[in-house]
């Protein structure tokens, strides 16, 4: 007997869009100063989220309820790093997350919670 796989480009419509309303609910990132690019850290989970908010033809940001982006500390001395990769006003990294962070935020009609520390 052979087995179908099911693909969710073939569930109906109005089931696709269930589904979306519990993925992109909540959008919480933890940023730790030890993740790298290379597994798939904190810095490619956070700019693959954000690009399909901002960037997909679906607005995937009406779902969002809670979006949140903390930094944990496990080392002081990369968290003085880290901190000044993300809030240097002057910085490139820093003026590109605010400016998806800004798309994303226009986007979050439903949004009830924000924080970004």
């Amino acid at each position: 007997m052979a087995v179908s796989r099911i693909c969710f480009e073939n569930l109906p419509l109005e089931t696709q869009k269930h589904v979306f309303t519990y993925v992109y609910r909540v959008l919480d990132f933890k940023l730790t100063n030890s993740d790298t690019v290379d597994e798939g850290g904190w810095s490619m989970r956070t700019a693959e989220a954000l690009q399909t908010v901002v960037a997909s033809d679906y607005n995937y940001g009406q779902h969002i309820k809670s979006f949140r982006i903390t930094m944990v500390d496990d080392n002081t001395q990369s968290s003085l790093v880290m901190s000044r990769f993300l809030w240097d006003r002057a910085g490139f990294a820093s003026k590109t997350l605010n400016t998806s962070l800004l798309l994303l935020l226009k986007k979050a009609t439903a949004l009830e919670s924000f924080l970004y520390v």
